[in-house]
């Protein structure tokens, strides 16, 4: 029992030291419009993985649950940088940029507020430009605020 009690402390507290990292991170940020667009690119991984609470290890692992979670970074890069879709496929651990074409191309037809849109996704979408502090996209006519 006492061993079990350790355990869980120990855990609390390497919760609260991320925090704290996470906190000191954010504090020494580039100003997104100061950034260059591999920065912004990387903020964005960093942001989709901090707004699903997992690791960037788990992200860029090739499981067909987290494939859904590597769109939406897609469509935010291709949105928010200047990044070609070698670039976003690099970043996102794909081998081709094919597959950075594909994800954005999902997602395009995800967020579409044609009769064929996922409004669960626009919601989704909208949430991490919110979480991740961007402007409003200029794709979409939602996440104007």
């Amino acid at each position: 029992m006492r061993e079990q009690e350790l355990k869980s402390i120990k855990r609390t507290l390497e919760g609260l030291i991320k925090r704290i990292d996470n906190v000191l991170d954010k504090e020494n940020e580039t100003p997104l419009k100061d950034m260059t667009p591999m920065q912004k690119g990387e903020y964005v991984v960093h942001g989709v993985c901090d707004f699903w609470e997992m690791s960037k290890e788990d992200f860029l692992k090739k499981n067909n649950s987290m494939g859904r979670r590597r769109q939406y970074a897609a469509a935010l890069m291709r949105d928010y940088t200047t990044l070609t879709q070698r670039e976003i496929a690099g970043l996102l651990g794909m081998k081709h940029s094919n597959s950075a074409f594909k994800s954005i191309s999902v997602m395009d037809e995800l967020l579409s507020d044609q009769s064929w849109g996922d409004g669960r996704a626009r919601g989704i979408y909208e949430s991490l430009i919110k979480y991740l502090e961007l402007p409003p996209s200029k794709y979409y006519k939602y996440g104007k605020s």
